[in-house]
């Protein structure tokens, strides 16, 4: 009987470890696979991240690489604006106003100047065009077309039409 004392008095005197040990296991077992997961979800995050950062600076290299492109445009290209307007009120005089770069040049024309005034503007088109023949002209024609007359249209066309047989590096717009 003394054998059974002894176990009873360890069982009833000392506290059970073993229930508690299998919690601790368990609570760190699960940290340390969420910690394992965070770590993969991390590790992923970072070569998405490091992923899009590459896209992000070929973009940017595109992009300064047209800036650049844009800021040497008036190496290839020289645009010109021309505009030709009529008074509503006196049809048979008009203006042509030409921007070429940053030079304004401004053409009357009135019935009795109308050939002399076609011939100034093809010889200022020409000036430009036969100065540099590496360099391509584009014309912008009257942003707002209801400024236009039908034949002072057709005019410009058909002179820019010539030019361009003549130099082969001007273009209408």
């Amino acid at each position: 009987m003394a054998g059974r004392n002894h176990i009873r008095n360890r069982g009833s005197g000392g506290i059970d470890l073993n229930p508690l040990l299998d919690v601790i296991f368990i609570i760190l077992l699960v940290v340390v696979c969420n910690t394992a997961t965070q770590t993969l979800t991390t590790k992923e995050a970072a070569a998405e991240a490091e992923q899009m950062k590459e896209e992000a600076e070929m973009v940017r290299d595109v992009y300064e690489e047209q800036l650049d492109s844009l800021e040497n445009m008036q190496d290839y290209v020289v645009p010109v604006a021309l505009m030709v307007r009529f008074d509503s009120a006196d049809v048979k005089n008009r203006k042509i106003e030409v921007l070429i770069g940053e030079k304004l040049t401004e053409i009357e024309i009135t019935p009795q100047t109308e050939e002399e005034g076609y011939t100034e503007l093809k010889e200022l088109l020409s000036e430009n065009l036969a100065g540099d023949d590496q360099r391509v002209m584009l014309l912008s024609l009257n942003k707002d077309d209801e400024q236009i007359l039908y034949r002072d249209e057709v005019k410009v066309k058909e002179m820019t039409e010539e030019l361009n047989e003549e130099f082969g590096n001007l273009f209408l717009k």
